[in-house]
């Protein structure tokens, strides 16, 4: 579905590019993910810019004295404002990103060891898995600069470069367990202890708050 969407942007700006001497299209690699842009001029030194990115990847991690495994996955659709201060390739760019960027996480351990959840030990045979899910907010302005310009550039095609910060918030993080305790207070205890382990965790991950984002691409002018 997300590779869909970005098939379905390219071929929008590659229908409209026929009507419009100055727009451009472009593909990239970024820590958004892979994507592709089209980008418009609005008049001299000033363009706007779509962007889609998407990306899928696993990795193995330690947080709050559990080691987790981590299922990343990063879908972003953007809208920005170029605007080239020297008439050349240099720019300020700023817009805003709507994004689903979430991840989906598995604490690992043998049935034999123990999870620590919210300062307290639990055997995994006796709460099963213990697993989450972090989200991120849906809306994260972004400021930064770059070099390229899709539109104004004398020959077809170019090179585009992006360094700046998307600010996407603190993320949230839901806790759980796949066993109940057989004892009702028990169980209250390990629903307390989940909730203060999901603020441990979101503290200790509160520097996602601002995501860097770096990309590289090419353009085609139209």
């Amino acid at each position: 579905m997300r590779s869909r969407n970005i098939f379905m942007i390219v071929l929008l700006c590659l229908s409209t590019g026929a009507a419009h001497a100055e727009l451009g299209v472009g593909i990239h690699a970024s820590t958004l993910g892979l994507g592709a842009d089209c980008v418009l001029e609005l008049q001299h030194q000033l363009n706007i810019r779509g962007t889609v990115n998407t990306l899928s990847r696993s990795f193995d991690g330690e947080e709050s004295g559990n080691d987790y495994t981590f299922d990343l996955s990063l879908f972003s659709v953007g809208g920005m404002v170029d605007y080239h201060i020297f008439d050349g390739g240099f720019r300020l760019s700023g817009g805003v990103l709507l994004n689903s960027n979430a991840a989906d996480m598995e604490a690992e351990v043998t049935v034999t060891e123990d999870y620590e959840i919210g300062g307290q030990t639990y055997s995994a045979s006796e709460v099963g898995l213990f697993t989450g899910e972090m989200e991120f907010s849906s809306l994260a302005p972004y400021a930064g600069i770059g070099w390229g310009n899709a539109v104004g550039v004398t020959k077809s095609l170019g090179l585009m470069l992006d360094l700046g910060v998307a600010f996407q918030g603190s993320p949230t993080i839901a806790l759980g367990t796949s066993t109940q305790l057989p004892n009702a207070q028990a169980q209250q205890e390990l629903e307390e202890n989940l909730r203060a382990e999901e603020a441990d965790l979101e503290d200790e991950i509160s520097e996602f708050t601002l995501y860097p984002v770096v990309s590289l691409g090419l353009t085609y002018r139209f």
